[in-house]
Protein backbone atom coordinates (compact mmCIF):
# COMPACT_ATOMS: atom_id res chain seq x y z
CA UNK A 1 0.00 0.00 0.00
CA UNK A 2 2.84 2.31 0.86
CA UNK A 3 4.54 1.46 -2.42
CA UNK A 4 1.33 2.12 -4.33
CA UNK A 5 1.00 5.54 -2.66
CA UNK A 6 4.65 6.38 -3.45
CA UNK A 7 4.11 5.29 -7.02
CA UNK A 8 1.08 7.59 -7.33
CA UNK A 9 3.12 10.47 -5.89
CA UNK A 10 5.91 9.79 -8.35
CA UNK A 11 3.41 9.76 -11.22
CA UNK A 12 1.99 13.11 -10.12
CA UNK A 13 5.45 14.62 -9.88
CA UNK A 14 6.31 13.23 -13.33
CA UNK A 15 3.14 14.75 -14.83
CA UNK A 16 3.99 18.12 -13.33
CA UNK A 17 7.47 18.02 -14.84
CA UNK A 18 6.24 16.89 -18.25
CA UNK A 19 3.29 19.23 -18.43
CA UNK A 20 4.06 22.61 -16.94
CA UNK A 21 0.51 23.74 -17.72
CA UNK A 22 -0.87 21.06 -15.47
CA UNK A 23 -3.20 22.63 -13.06
CA UNK A 24 -1.48 23.36 -9.76
CA UNK A 25 -4.73 23.13 -7.97
CA UNK A 26 -5.34 19.68 -9.32
CA UNK A 27 -1.82 18.74 -8.36
CA UNK A 28 -2.37 20.12 -4.87
CA UNK A 29 -5.65 18.18 -4.55
CA UNK A 30 -3.87 15.08 -5.80
CA UNK A 31 -1.14 15.67 -3.28
CA UNK A 32 -3.68 16.11 -0.47
CA UNK A 33 -5.46 12.94 -1.57
CA UNK A 34 -2.11 11.19 -1.68
CA UNK A 35 -1.29 12.42 1.84
CA UNK A 36 -4.73 11.33 3.13
CA UNK A 37 -4.12 7.88 1.64
CA UNK A 38 -0.71 7.75 3.28
CA UNK A 39 -2.19 8.84 6.58
CA UNK A 40 -4.88 6.13 6.29
CA UNK A 41 -2.20 3.53 5.50
CA UNK A 42 -0.18 4.80 8.45
CA UNK A 43 -3.20 4.50 10.79
CA UNK A 44 -3.91 1.00 9.47
CA UNK A 45 -0.25 0.01 9.91
CA UNK A 46 -0.21 1.55 13.39
CA UNK A 47 -3.31 -0.40 14.46
CA UNK A 48 -1.90 -3.55 12.90
CA UNK A 49 1.42 -2.93 14.66
CA UNK A 50 -0.37 -2.45 18.01
CA UNK A 51 -2.36 -5.66 17.46
CA UNK A 52 0.83 -7.55 16.59
CA UNK A 53 2.55 -6.19 19.73
CA UNK A 54 -0.47 -7.21 21.82
CA UNK A 55 -0.44 -10.70 20.24
CA UNK A 56 3.32 -10.93 20.81
CA UNK A 57 2.83 -10.08 24.49
CA UNK A 58 0.05 -12.70 24.76
CA UNK A 59 2.30 -15.30 23.15
CA UNK A 60 5.21 -14.37 25.42
CA UNK A 61 2.92 -14.61 28.45
CA UNK A 62 1.65 -18.02 27.28
CA UNK A 63 5.23 -19.12 26.60
CA UNK A 64 6.34 -18.01 30.09
CA UNK A 65 3.35 -19.83 31.62
CA UNK A 66 4.16 -22.99 29.67
CA UNK A 67 7.85 -22.71 30.57
CA UNK A 68 6.92 -22.37 34.24
CA UNK A 69 4.60 -25.37 34.01
CA UNK A 70 7.34 -27.36 32.23
CA UNK A 71 9.87 -26.44 34.93
CA UNK A 72 7.40 -27.48 37.62
CA UNK A 73 6.70 -30.77 35.84
CA UNK A 74 10.43 -31.39 35.42
CA UNK A 75 10.98 -30.82 39.15
CA UNK A 76 8.09 -33.15 40.00
CA UNK A 77 9.41 -35.74 37.56
CA UNK A 78 12.90 -35.51 39.06
CA UNK A 79 11.43 -35.94 42.55
CA UNK A 80 9.42 -38.96 41.41
CA UNK A 81 12.45 -40.47 39.69
CA UNK A 82 14.44 -39.99 42.89
CA UNK A 83 11.63 -41.60 44.89
CA UNK A 84 11.49 -44.52 42.43
CA UNK A 85 15.27 -44.93 42.65
CA UNK A 86 15.06 -44.98 46.46
CA UNK A 87 12.21 -47.51 46.36
CA UNK A 88 14.15 -49.70 43.93
CA UNK A 89 17.18 -49.51 46.23
CA UNK A 90 15.06 -50.45 49.25
CA UNK A 91 13.44 -53.24 47.25
CA UNK A 92 16.84 -54.62 46.29
CA UNK A 93 17.99 -54.42 49.92
CA UNK A 94 14.83 -56.26 50.98
CA UNK A 95 15.41 -58.92 48.33
CA UNK A 96 18.99 -59.37 49.54
CA UNK A 97 17.82 -59.63 53.15
CA UNK A 98 15.12 -62.07 52.05
CA UNK A 99 17.77 -64.19 50.30
CA UNK A 100 19.89 -64.15 53.45
CA UNK A 101 16.83 -64.92 55.58
CA UNK A 102 15.80 -67.72 53.23
CA UNK A 103 19.31 -69.17 53.44
CA UNK A 104 19.05 -69.06 57.23
CA UNK A 105 15.56 -70.56 57.14
CA UNK A 106 16.73 -73.31 54.80
CA UNK A 107 19.60 -74.07 57.17
CA UNK A 108 17.24 -74.07 60.13
CA UNK A 109 14.76 -76.27 58.25
CA UNK A 110 17.55 -78.71 57.37
CA UNK A 111 18.57 -78.78 61.04
CA UNK A 112 14.95 -79.31 62.14
CA UNK A 113 14.44 -82.03 59.53
CA UNK A 114 17.66 -83.73 60.58
CA UNK A 115 16.65 -83.49 64.26
CA UNK A 116 13.22 -84.93 63.45
CA UNK A 117 14.82 -87.69 61.38
CA UNK A 118 17.15 -88.52 64.27
CA UNK A 119 14.25 -88.44 66.75
CA UNK A 120 12.21 -90.67 64.44
CA UNK A 121 15.09 -93.12 64.15
CA UNK A 122 15.43 -93.14 67.93
CA UNK A 123 11.69 -93.72 68.29
CA UNK A 124 11.86 -96.52 65.74
CA UNK A 125 14.74 -98.08 67.70
CA UNK A 126 12.72 -97.75 70.92
CA UNK A 127 9.69 -99.27 69.19
CA UNK A 128 11.87 -102.14 67.96
CA UNK A 129 13.19 -102.60 71.52
CA UNK A 130 9.66 -102.47 72.88
CA UNK A 131 8.52 -104.98 70.26
CA UNK A 132 11.40 -107.27 71.22
CA UNK A 133 10.64 -106.66 74.90
CA UNK A 134 6.97 -107.48 74.27
CA UNK A 135 7.96 -110.62 72.39
CA UNK A 136 10.23 -111.61 75.26
CA UNK A 137 7.51 -110.76 77.79
CA UNK A 138 4.96 -112.81 75.81
CA UNK A 139 7.42 -115.67 75.55
CA UNK A 140 8.09 -115.47 79.31
CA UNK A 141 4.33 -115.42 80.02
CA UNK A 142 3.90 -118.48 77.87
CA UNK A 143 6.78 -120.13 79.71
CA UNK A 144 5.28 -119.10 83.07
CA UNK A 145 1.89 -120.42 81.96
CA UNK A 146 3.50 -123.69 80.85
CA UNK A 147 5.39 -123.97 84.17
CA UNK A 148 2.18 -123.16 86.06
CA UNK A 149 0.43 -125.91 84.15
CA UNK A 150 3.33 -128.25 84.91
CA UNK A 151 3.20 -127.17 88.57
CA UNK A 152 -0.58 -127.60 88.67
CA UNK A 153 -0.21 -131.01 87.03
CA UNK A 154 2.51 -131.86 89.60
CA UNK A 155 0.28 -130.64 92.47
CA UNK A 156 -2.64 -132.65 91.14
CA UNK A 157 -0.35 -135.67 90.71
CA UNK A 158 1.03 -135.20 94.23
CA UNK A 159 -2.48 -134.91 95.66
CA UNK A 160 -3.52 -138.06 93.84
CA UNK A 161 -0.45 -139.77 95.08
CA UNK A 162 -1.23 -138.66 98.60
CA UNK A 163 -4.79 -139.92 98.23
CA UNK A 164 -3.51 -143.10 96.81
CA UNK A 165 -1.02 -143.39 99.68
CA UNK A 166 -3.63 -142.29 102.14
CA UNK A 167 -6.00 -144.83 100.65
CA UNK A 168 -3.28 -147.47 101.07
CA UNK A 169 -2.72 -146.42 104.62
CA UNK A 170 -6.41 -146.68 105.23
CA UNK A 171 -6.61 -150.02 103.63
Amino acid sequence: ELRAANKKKDELEKRLRENPNYDIERAYEGLLAHMAEREEVHRYDSVRHDNLLKRQQELESAYNHLQSALDTNNRLLAAKEEKIANLEKKNQECEERAKIDMTKVRGQLKDVIEAQRTALEEKNEKIDLLDKSNETTNHLRQEIERYKEIENDAIIAAEEQERVLAGKDDA
